[in-house]
């Protein structure tokens, strides 16, 4: 029997260590999460942007470029081969988009719905026939490109299954669990659950505030705080729906990724830095409302999501 892990980065559901009857398939950085072991690596960025600011010692640009190119004991899979990455190997993309999306169809033309490297991954992996696909380390909650991704995961996840592939998720993942329509209730929060997140907020934010060394998370309190404030301000319903909490979290997702271009492209880190941060917050709240409605328990503790961003302390007045 043929058993794949196909392993990601979330903190939530992240697994390094597995039997030794089932691969261990990763991408990008994971020299950077400590695996016990690697069977292949998928890095599917191109080159010219693995190659871009090498001067920076960061994650993701010079220390990632400098490990491609050591000896490692398993493949790389890549848009193409490169001599400076021995073990380069072309990713099989006609073979496996033939093979997955030939019934699938936009007008006359295959949809080849492949949005994320957690996609490519599981899609190697029906295509190569196994039996069992362990998925741990995908949550694709957090901002819009997330929830453009998560589509292409769960139809190869509907595929395999399709194919009698078992497929095995983590039981804390969120993804992928919901409540059956109808007959577990509809995907709702009330209006005294919003109210109850609120104060939760609140009171991070004023225990934040009385810290001697403040800290880059009262933006995030901050954020959460004018988000809920705000939904509970502008309606008068007894409950909210999921699909309408969606419709606000993509909005708040468009505001974050339109801060982070500001952020990445202008030199004012302390201008830009508290706006995507509260970005960030309010993300958090109606993402935790979400979980709500799909019978998660939500995660309240303020946390970090664009661990890139470099600002550990309050620069700006809330």
């Amino acid at each position: 029997m043929k058993k794949v892990a196909c392993v990601g980065f979330s903190p939530r559901t992240i697994r390094q260590v597995w039997p030794e009857d089932v691969e261990i398939w990763t991408i990008n950085c994971a020299w950077d999460y400590g695996f016990e072991r690697i069977d292949r690596l998928l890095e599917i960025h191109p080159i010219w942007q693995l190659t871009a600011d090498l001067d920076k010692a960061t994650r993701w640009e010079g220390k990632h470029w400098v490990w491609l190119q050591e000896p490692h004991p398993f493949p790389i899979y890549m848009m193409e081969c490169d001599p400076r990455i021995p073990e380069s190997k072309v990713y099989p993309l006609d073979e496996i988009c033939d093979d997955c999306f030939a019934h699938l169809k936009r007008g006359e033309v295959m949809n080849k719905y492949l949005t994320s490297s957690a996609s490519l991954l599981v899609a190697m992996a029906i295509h190569e026939k196994y039996d069992e696909i362990y998925l741990a380390g995908f949550e694709m909650k957090s901002g819009s490109e997330y929830g453009y991704q998560r589509d292409g995961l769960a139809y190869l996840v509907g595929l395999a299954n399709g194919r009698g592939i078992d497929v095995i998720l983590p039981e804390n993942t969120g993804f992928l669990k919901a409540k059956i329509y109808s007959y577990e209730g509809g995907q709702m929060v009330t209006r005294e659950v919003i109210q109850q997140h609120l104060e939760n907020y609140q009171s991070q934010f004023s225990a934040l505030m009385l810290l001697e060394q403040k800290d880059a998370r009262i933006y995030r309190a901050h954020g959460a705080i004018m988000a809920l404030t705000a939904l509970i301000e502008n309606t008068s319903l007894p409950f909210l729906g999921r699909q309408g909490l969606e419709h606000t979290l993509q909005l708040y997702g468009e505001q974050h990724s339109e801060a982070m271009g500001y952020y990445n492209k202008f030199e004012d880190k302390e201008r830009w830095g508290p706006i995507l941060m509260q970005a960030e917050g309010a993300i958090q709240a109606y993402e935790n409302l979400i979980d709500v409605c799909d019978l998660q328990e939500p995660n309240l503790a303020i946390h970090e999501i664009a661990h890139f961003v470099e600002l550990k302390k309050v620069t700006q007045e809330i």
